[in-house]
């Protein structure tokens, strides 16, 4: 009987043991990045009748990727701000920002874009963004910059799938975005979002002395998330573009500078020999250390959640400070939300 009873428990406990492994958890290693490859793409001097002006242009995508180096799931989104200055060396504030793909049909692509692939319709850039991620996805780094064609645009798998853009920025923010990647636990089944922010900072005019500066920043947020819509995954970064002109109104901006953000700057960009201690342990980290504490405190947050981790002042609650984040957050958590909710 005794025999007979062990017998029995060791066959439920098998069954069991099947039916886990049919329903359980069905996460696996991959890993989850975020690139931006960004550059100044133009710069005029102002006139009698137009304002001078220059524009960035930033390409971000974020991806999470198997244990064979393929595209699960991707997002592609990119963002032109333009700072604008008068011909008496003024900088002219600068209004909302909206990236390309929150533009939607507002971008007006569809109007004025080029038919390359002959079909007679022109996609809005979100779409033709889309159809580049769909052509991207289950591909390596390898495969995805093998799409583009020597000329930046697509090759015809690209093309015919409604993709008639350049698409050579894409791929340099994706290869970033490998670059970047680190490992998680996650399923396949969950989301790759991105929200961003740009806005204007520390602007000035133009003086006898020194050149004016009209500074818009931007702040990026590569999310991960769960069917509970719990972050697994988050990357934040920050990019600086500072457009300066003389008391006249004539660029000094030197389009070919090379912009890095503030992660790819590392300690060269020098926060724990400047910022401040605020939570009192005499330790201020660097920018990227920093953006890595709030990040890894996102982890397992709604984006309610997340809102409650920035303070009225714009810093962060005692929990963000307390593990070595104490630099101003509240445009990040901004980014971080749209890139949760």
């Amino acid at each position: 009987m005794k025999k007979f009873f062990c017998l029995m428990l060791a066959i439920a406990q098998f069954s069991l043991t099947l039916a886990l492994a049919g329903c359980g958890d069905k996460s696996e290693d991959l890993k989850f990045g975020m690139g931006i490859y960004s550059y100044y793409s133009s710069a005029k001097d102002a006139s009698e009748d137009q304002n001078g002006s220059a524009k960035v242009s930033h390409t971000v995508a974020a991806l999470l990727i198997d244990k064979d180096g393929k595209i699960v799931d991707i997002e592609i989104d990119s963002a032109d701000n333009k700072g604008e200055y008068t011909i008496g060396g003024e900088y002219v504030a600068v209004g909302d920002f909206k990236t390309k793909d929150e533009a939607g049909a507002g971008y007006g692509m569809s109007q004025y874009g080029s038919d390359r692939n002959g079909d007679g319709v022109v996609k809005e850039w979100n779409e033709q963004a889309d159809a580049f991620e769909e052509a991207a996805e289950g591909k390596t780094l390898e495969e995805v910059k093998a799409l583009a064609a020597e000329d930046g645009y697509g090759i015809d798998e690209v093309i015919n799938a409604g993709c008639t853009i350049a698409v050579s920025d894409f791929i340099k923010a994706i290869e970033k975005a490998f670059t970047n990647a680190v490992s998680c636990k996650a399923d396949r089944e969950a989301d790759v979002e991105l929200g961003i922010v740009s806005f204007g900072k520390s602007s000035k005019n133009a003086t006898s002395d020194a050149d004016g500066v009209n500074q818009i920043d931007t702040v990026f947020a590569g999310t991960l998330l769960g069917e509970d819509d719990k972050v697994i995954a988050m990357s934040i970064d920050y990019s600086e573009a500072k457009f300066t002109f003389d008391v006249k109104g004539a660029s000094t901006l030197d389009v070919s500078a090379n912009i890095l953000s503030k992660k790819e700057k590392g300690d060269s960009y020098g926060m724990a020999k400047y910022g401040s201690d605020r939570n009192g342990d005499g330790v201020v980290k660097e920018w990227y250390e920093q953006a890595k504490a709030l990040e890894d405190i996102c982890v397992g947050k709604t984006a309610s959640e997340i809102m409650s981790l920035v303070s009225d002042e714009g810093y962060g609650s005692s929990d963000v400070q307390s593990v070595g984040c104490t630099i101003y957050v509240s445009d990040m958590v901004k980014a971080m939300v749209k890139a949760a909710d």
